[in-house]
């Protein structure tokens, strides 16, 4: 396979792909690169790309595959490490794993593991270096075939990588850190660290190509080596990230907020009030959602929110952020019900904000279910059928039922063109 970056095409039709396929050990840009079709993809209207020049951006990927037929998404792969989370059934089968498979190379990575530091019954690991490509149904595959079956699995999100500030207790053992850990490997990453340039006192530091994944603890613990650390904050606690690593998210048993010194689990009252805010902020985001999609927005690149011009008239209850509304565009909603409550609650936990496709969903308990086992899911890729939402909730217990839905009739779009009753005037 030749070497360089990765990235993913889909196309709107298989018969797209099959000329996709023919332009395997072709060159792009000088260097030949291999095309080959996602296993994962059920409807077979995506290929994986090895073999990409450095710096290649998406635009130029969908203008070389265009030919072979309309490109609904074209997405290039960093090349930093991925990070995981697995968790076990008992703290003995989480212990097997580390002692058998940390070493072991998975696509061309040696990935290293550790006991995640919140996890208080020793069932949940950090994996370290995982392959940019991979995504969490590899790493659940990759440990059935070693005899061990996951309760939970999750990889970081693919596309780039996160900057830290590092504060020590003195200048002096920044110094130090600045010549001891830059060009060091954190998570199988090379990473920078330089001096903060608005740190009067020389204590702060920057921190670049983390892999995204990586928390606070981790990079408190690899710059401990050269003094005592004072404070570690990275971007990601600010904002955003894919699936299981998204600070928006449930507190459980044997998690932490990131943050700096002094961290704590929360608790019962905090994670409940955290589960009731984050349920409203979803529900607000799926409102917003169909309301930017009554003001006919457009996408603007590759991944980018839908921005609507202020001023425009948007219907009640729209959430404005900076004088804009944003909207992702391209999903349903849809309702999952397990046969177990604690299944529910359990993947209300860990699926909120997990990746589906190309989209990232959110999820919650439903107030109107009497047994609390069912659950509302936005953000669904609108190609997906009601056999992949069952899936991907499948790893946190049995579905009973699954199902693809249209939003409420207050949250759906109007119907385009005049309203009776008032030709010619828009609405």
């Amino acid at each position: 396979e030749p070497s360089g970056g990765h990235g993913e095409v889909r196309f709107a039709t298989a018969d797209a792909v099959e000329h996709a396929l023919q332009l395997s050990g072709k060159t792009i840009d000088g260097h030949r690169i291999s095309v080959d079709l996602d296993h994962r993809s059920k409807d077979q209207t995506k290929v994986l790309i090895s073999g990409l020049p450095a710096g290649l951006d998406w635009h130029r990927l969908k203008e070389f595959f265009a030919a072979c037929g309309p490109v609904l998404y074209a997405d290039v792969k960093s090349s930093t490490p991925l990070t995981g989370q697995v968790r076990f059934d008992s703290a003995e089968d989480a212990q097997a794993v580390m002692e058998n498979l940390s070493g072991a190379v998975l696509d061309g990575h040696k990935i290293a593991m550790k006991m995640h530091a919140g996890s208080k019954d020793g069932t949940k690991l950090q994996i370290f270096n995982l392959p940019p490509t991979i995504e969490w149904q590899d790493l659940k595959d990759f440990f059935a075939g070693h005899g061990y079956q996951p309760a939970f699995v999750a990889t970081s999100p693919a596309g780039g990588s996160a900057t830290a500030e590092v504060r020590y207790d003195n200048a002096e053992h920044a110094e130090h850190a600045i010549k001891m850990l830059n060009g060091s490997i954190l998570g199988g990453a090379e990473i920078t660290v330089s001096r903060m340039p608005l740190s009067a006192d020389g204590t702060k530091l920057k921190v670049t190509g983390i892999p995204t994944g990586i928390e606070w603890q981790d990079l408190k613990d690899h710059f401990s080596q050269c003094g005592q650390v004072a404070f570690v904050k990275t971007d990601e606690q600010k904002g955003g990230g894919k699936g299981f690593f998204s600070p928006v998210r449930p507190m459980i048993p044997g998690s932490f907020l990131g943050g700096g010194k002094g961290c704590m689990a929360m608790g019962a009252q905090q994670q409940q009030q955290q589960m009731n805010m984050m349920n409203m902020m979803n529900l607000m985001q799926m409102m917003s959602a169909a309301c930017g999609k009554a003001c006919g927005g457009k996408a603007v690149g590759k991944g980018a929110p839908r921005v609507f011009q202020s001023g425009a008239a948007f219907p009640s209850g729209a959430m404005l952020q900076g004088g804009a509304m944003l909207q992702g565009g391209g999903t349903r909603c849809g309702e999952v019900r397990f046969d177990d409550p604690a299944h529910s609650r359990r993947a209300a936990a860990i699926l909120n904000g997990s990746q589906m496709g190309d989209s990232t969903i959110r999820c919650g308990l439903d107030s109107t279910s009497n047994d609390g086992s069912k659950l509302w899911v936005s953000g669904i890729p609108a190609t997906a059928a009601w056999q992949e939402l069952k899936d991907h909730f499948a790893q946190c217990g049995q579905v009973a039922f699954a199902n693809l839905k249209e939003p409420p009739e207050f949250l759906r779009p109007p119907p385009s063109g005049p309203r009776r009753g008032a030709p010619g005037r828009a609405r």
